[in-house]
């Protein structure tokens, strides 16, 4: 079965999260380097006892317990005593960037395109509040120092929340947007559809249309005839004007109030 890599301890992102705070508040110590190496060392120490495996012996496993607690208390109160130098603070981008990439794998962060954005946020937030870490406060839950992964955890889980978060405003903003800009070409255009409706409709003209047959069944005829040949899109109102002498019986009246009907710009106005 292959061993899990163990990137890195909490006891050791603990200690550089102490000495990376110490850098930042101008602790300056005789030859930071040689005491960042040996504080590595004892890290490196701790890793490999802590890798021992005791089956059925209790009192080596009892064993390596004392030595695995004062390892942590010597790394810890000498992580106190010391800044960080350039190596460490190396080694502490490496490790958040092993953690980040950790948390990406989660199902629920699967998918998206911005990794870098999710990248940049959290460095930026780790950097930025790890001077808020403090080693010494008691966890109410479990009743031991907090936890420096979970410390560092919470704050890339959060981070990536926001880019989230904020892709996904942009996107909707970006998408109401295109809508807006959408209905307003469709009112635009719609504007001009009225608009040249109305110009058509004031440019149409009021014709009048004599008919000249004295037969009542002729004049009907010519007066279907009439309408047929005209440009009906052209005109406004056809006023229809026939003969006095034209005496329609009540069958020609429906006839022509069926062709009135249809033809609906038609107006009978009268006799000359």
């Amino acid at each position: 079965m292959k061993k899990k890599i163990n990137y890195i301890s909490n006891l050791e992102l603990t200690s550089l999260l102490i000495r990376i705070k110490n850098f930042r508040k101008g602790l300056v110590v005789d030859d930071a380097v040689t005491a960042n190496r040996f504080i590595n060392n004892r890290i490196a120490l701790h890793t490999r006892v802590s890798d021992l495996r005791f089956i059925n012996n209790p009192s080596q496993n009892e064993k390596k317990q004392r030595v695995l607690a004062k390892l942590n208390r010597q790394v810890i109160r000498l992580s106190e005593q010391c800044p960080s130098d350039k190596k460490t603070y190396n080694r502490f981008g490496s490790a958040i960037i092993l953690i980040i990439k950790r948390i990406l794998t989660k199902p629920q962060f699967s998918g998206y395109t911005y990794k870098d954005d999710f990248y940049s946020d959290a460095i930026y937030k780790i950097l930025k509040y790890l001077s808020n870490f403090d080693h010494t406060l008691i966890s109410k839950t479990t009743g031991t120092n907090v936890n420096a992964f979970a410390y560092i955890t919470q704050i890339v889980h959060m981070s990536i929340l926001f880019i989230i978060n904020e892709r996904k405003s942009e996107q909707n903003m970006i998408k109401r947007q295109i809508e807006l800009n959408l209905n307003e070409k469709l009112l635009y255009a719609n504007n001009l559809i009225v608009e040249k409706e109305r110009q058509i409709e004031q440019e149409k003209i009021v014709k009048t249309s004599y008919i000249q047959s004295s037969d009542c069944e002729e004049a009907i005829g010519e007066l279907y005839e009439n309408v047929k040949k005209i440009n009906l899109d052209k005109i406004k109102e056809l006023n229809v004007s026939f003969k006095k002498s034209l005496d329609f019986t009540i069958d020609q009246f429906k006839r022509l109030k069926e062709i009135q009907n249809e033809f609906r710009i038609i107006n009978y106005c009268g006799r000359y």
